[in-house]
């Protein structure tokens, strides 16, 4: 068994540590009371280094908060008491590598953490030394993802150990030095040592700044599994089917359901828009990824562009347009669809953005995508959010408005009108 005999010691209560409890001023040990103290580690040169017991903690009589850093008092500062106590190891573990646990994930949340585009977030679980400071009693620390609910953050706090390391002692009883850093990212341990929360309380309770947006990104992906069980993706042939709101899942707003989102709003949902959708028909390297519920209804699309060209590079890659979505948290589940089957995405998904993402680096591209079209002199054309500068002469489409012909001029379609109609002017030499 891993309890373990711990010496312990209490404050001297010398003249000048009285002085400065008279005067409220901060006494170095960080306790201005007489309860006792475990020594968890003792050396001639350095001193002592103390923690409370967990009773201490358990029933609020004693903070945590000053005993996680590694400091070392002068035995002069205590008396040594001929009381020693026995306490799970784990409880004296836990101080000692304080410090070496802020930043760490395990392995399945930081798979998750990873499909996160903001920083930000990343951060307050990565950094904690600037985004995670310890300012309040439930300060959490190694993060992972809840068994018993896959959508929420499992993590440790010491009022959670206290109530451990005294009441569940056989559980953990198995835990010392050597396997001790493993352990607390054991799965099954962790169902009973950890907490959990949404990311949105989690942040709440740090008072971590953040938007909402980011918050709802982390959510999303955490919650990615149960949405899969209810839905499944395709590509598809026909994308003027798929573009019509009569493809809509029955969660749409205008099919009795509670969603709208970018897809529920999209212009190019109604009957008049679909003679505009023709270049997309007509176009072989053209396709559409839908995201249907078990009933056939759609709550996601984005158009592919397949085996299409970033001018002076050779090799053609293909490319998920942008996204558009019932509700938010469809997006991740798109986001990794392409990444898992090697289709570039957009950073943003927005008609104004037109950096990709590689999927097998995850590091940004910029270029020129060119995507090779047969113009049929067509009267109408939807609106397009990413590649909408059409040079018909020259045989393809593009994010790109400065293409320039080898000589002289050439036409430039914008495909920027919801009524189909589209704005004609030239680019020159």
């Amino acid at each position: 068994m891993s309890l373990v005999n711990y010496n312990t010691v209490r404050m001297v209560d010398s003249p000048v540590i009285k002085k400065m409890r008279y005067y409220g001023k901060h006494v170095p040990v960080p306790t201005d009371t007489d309860y006792d103290l475990m020594v968890i580690d003792h050396c001639l040169t350095r001193g002592v280094r103390v923690a409370p017991l967990p009773i201490d903690v358990q029933r609020n009589r004693l903070s945590w908060i000053g005993f996680e850093k590694e400091i070392y008092y002068p035995e002069t500062m205590f008396k040594w008491s001929s009381d020693s106590v026995n306490v799970p190891e784990l409880w004296a573990l836990s101080f000692k590598y304080f410090e070496q646990m802020q930043n760490m994930i395990t392995h399945d949340f930081a798979e998750k953490l990873s499909q996160v585009r903001s920083q930000h977030i990343k951060n307050f679980f990565t950094d904690s030394l600037i985004y995670r400071q310890v300012s309040h009693e439930k300060h959490a620390f190694v993060f992972g993802i809840a068994h018993r609910d896959p959508s929420r953050i499992s993590y440790l706090t010491f009022p959670k150990l206290s109530s451990m390391c005294l009441h569940q002692q056989d559980q953990i009883d198995y835990i010392n030095n050597d396997n001790f850093m493993t352990e607390i990212c054991n799965v099954d341990l962790r169902k009973r040592l950890c907490m959990m929360a949404s990311p949105y309380k989690l942040f709440e309770l740090h008072n971590f700044n953040h938007s909402n947006r980011e918050a709802e990104e982390l959510a999303n992906i955490l919650n990615m599994q149960n949405i899969l069980d209810s839905y499944y993706i395709e590509i598809e042939e026909d994308v003027k089917k798929y573009m019509h709101q009569d493809s809509y899942s029955s969660e749409w707003e205008g099919h009795g359901g509670e969603y709208t989102g970018t897809l529920g709003s999209g212009c190019m949902r109604y009957d008049r828009s679909q003679e505009f959708l023709d270049i997309y028909q007509d176009n072989e390297h053209c396709k559409i990824l839908v995201m249907k519920d078990q009933n056939g209804g759609i709550v996601a699309r984005a158009i592919l562009w397949q085996n299409v060209n970033i001018h002076r590079r050779v090799k053609t890659i293909n490319i998920m347009d942008r996204i558009y979505t019932l509700r938010n948290a469809y997006e991740p589940i798109m986001i990794k669809w392409a990444k898992d089957n090697g289709y570039h995405y957009k950073r943003q998904q927005s008609y104004n953005s037109a950096v990709l993402i590689n999927p097998d680096t995850g590091k940004e591209s910029r270029g020129q995508v060119r995507i090779p079209i047969e113009w049929q002199d067509y009267d109408k054309l939807p609106y397009i959010d990413t590649y909408c500068n059409i040079y018909p002469e020259l045989g393809f489409m593009s994010n790109s408005s400065r293409v320039k012909p080898e000589s002289g001029n050439t036409t430039r379609h914008i495909a920027r009108h919801t009524d189909g109609y589209y704005q004609t002017t030239n680019n020159y030499a």
